[in-house]
């Protein structure tokens, strides 16, 4: 993109300017310096032409801007502040320029400054006042904004502006260096300062079509390109149960078939992609085979519930300055896996223990689990998640099992109702090792060991242990029967031990263990081992 060219009657008006400001310096006459006011003019109107031709550009950003695109909507902000920003220092200007010549007696009948030919005001007003550093300072903020707008390979439109906005310090014709302000006020009539003030109007003006048209060229350039139409249908769910309603949305679908894009599917930061635009997958990314603009994406159904997969496609950036860049649309969507029919099954067995957690898997065909509600009598029931419920029976008996689900919003159906069987646990074993207690018994065994379990028995199904709330120990020799001692959580004590590694054959170890099962029930079990 190239800077905006001058008409030839904007290159006249600049020839002409320098040629006065010379004889402007060789004390030319007044009648100069009427001609140099009439030239002022000239320069008004060619920045009115720059803000004349600019506004339907504006137009044209403020139209995009309307679809709601993010990018037009960026670019409308970007033209407004810099529309905003040129106002603002060619208001300052014109306060500047009308204080010079009110302060200093005001115009003639034609319009001409009284004091055109004083050559005090102007650098007392813009340099011993400081208003000119003032102007100097928001001019170069203003062109380090609109740089900061425009692409770094850009370097010519980048070039353009830096010399409309330029506020260098001032060289006269012997090299010496002075202030911009200096430059544009010390030792000239209030003609020329006046004139200069008008000069920077029109490079202000012509910036801003510069910048503005450049501003709305790249929203064009930026623009993806479509070159196929054609419509689609997206179905609310393809699964009905009786009484639902079908539903789709049917719409229109561009792409552009001479370039294929790159679709990635994979469970992506989100959250960063919203806030920095940086795509960073949590684990590798599927990329998709391409046909005909189209991706085909397949997952097997090996679980049942609700799955959500995610990715994003994207495409080249259509402008060939941001070559190696891709526009990225993210994308996000769901499917239910189900049973053929209603299922409620255990986990375990067909049947559901007092006072345990008795898990139990529910769906429902074309309903995900979270709209699926459980409930049963006789039991305390807990929601897991992903079709995973807990039920913990109070008493034993037959239970019904009444499964709803929510076909529609706030509309809710009962699936079936399905009976089960609430049993008590079996009564405990007490075990030394891996042997149940009792009968002929190694002494060695029982020192080695030296502790009392419970458990349930091995074709018990559900994983559930049982206590020994305490256990009494008494030592018989022939029919000589100690005293009872207590082993604390069925485990013998030092002396106890020493009692047994006493013992003799036939003598006899006598127990009395309480055992608390996992339903609450609490059993008495006593066993007797003899040392064979």
């Amino acid at each position: 993109m190239s800077a905006e060219k001058l008409s030839p009657r904007q290159q006249m008006i600049g020839i002409m300017y320098l040629v006065l400001l010379a004889m402007l310096a060789m004390n030319a006459s007044k009648d100069l310096l009427d001609a140099f006011l009439k030239l002022e003019s000239g320069i008004d109107l060619t920045a009115n032409n720059f803000v004349e031709n600019v506004q339907p550009i504006y137009g044209k950003i403020e139209a995009a801007a309307a679809t709601n695109s993010p990018k037009a909507k960026e670019t409308l902000k970007n033209s407004r502040i810099v529309k905003s920003k040129i106002q603002e220092i060619n208001t300052l200007i014109n306060t500047h320029k009308k204080w010079l010549i009110d302060n200093t007696g005001g115009v003639d009948e034609n319009g001409i400054p009284l004091a055109k030919d004083n050559q005090d005001v102007g650098a007392e007003y813009l340099m011993t006042k400081g208003n000119g550093e003032d102007l100097r300072k928001k001019i170069t903020a203003l062109k380090t904004y609109i740089t900061g707008l425009i692409d770094k390979q850009d370097t010519s439109v980048r070039q353009s502006i830096s010399a409309l906005l330029a506020t260098d310090e001032y060289k006269d014709y012997e090299g010496n260096k002075t202030s911009w302000e200096a430059g544009i006020s010390e030792h000239l009539p209030l003609a020329a300062v006046t004139a200069n003030l008008s000069n920077i109007q029109s490079y202000l003006r012509n910036t801003e079509s510069i910048t503005i048209n450049y501003l709305a060229e790249e929203l064009i350039i930026d623009t993806y390109k479509v070159n196929k139409i054609q419509a689609a249908t997206i179905a609310q769910s393809s699964y009905v149960l009786k009484g639902e309603e079908y539903k789709a949305q049917i719409f229109l679908a561009a792409s552009d078939t001479t370039q294929q894009p790159t679709i990635l599917v994979g469970d992506y930061d989100s959250d960063l992609f919203g806030k920095t635009g940086q795509l960073k997958f949590f684990s590798k990314a599927d990329t998709l085979n391409i046909k005909d603009g189209f991706g085909s994406y397949a997952s097997a159904g090996n679980s049942v519930g609700e799955h959500i997969w995610k990715g994003v496609v994207r495409i080249p950036h259509p402008n060939p300055k941001r070559k190696g860049e891709f526009l990225t649309y993210p994308f996000e969507n769901k499917y239910l896996v189900a049973q053929p029919s209603a299922v409620v099954s255990s986990d375990k067995l067909n049947i559901m223990y007092m006072k345990l957690d008795n898990e139990m898997s529910i769906s429902v065909p074309g309903i995900s689990s979270d709209k699926i509600r459980v409930s049963a009598n006789k039991c305390s029931i807990a929601k897991k998640g992903n079709g995973q419920f807990v039920f913990t029976p109070n008493a034993i008996g037959k239970t019904d099992v009444l499964v709803q689900a929510e076909v529609s919003p706030g509309r809710w159906e009962t699936m079936g109702t399905y009976p089960w069987m609430i049993k008590k646990l079996p009564k405990p074993e007490v075990i030394m090792g891996n042997k149940e207690i009792g009968g002929k018994t190694n002494k060695a065994e029982i020192l080695g060991i030296g502790k009392i379990k419970a458990k349930y028995s091995d074709d018990f199904p559900l994983s559930s242990t049982p206590t020994i709330q305490s256990c009494k120990v008494s030592f018989g020799k022939g029919s000589d029967i100690g005293q009872e001692k207590d082993a604390p959580g069925g485990i013998f004590t030092t002396a106890q031990i020493n009692e047994i590694r006493a013992l003799r054959k036939n003598d006899n170890v006598f127990l009395i263990i309480v055992v608390r099962g996992a339903d609450g029930i609490t059993y008495t079990i006593n066993r007797t081992m003899t040392i064979n």
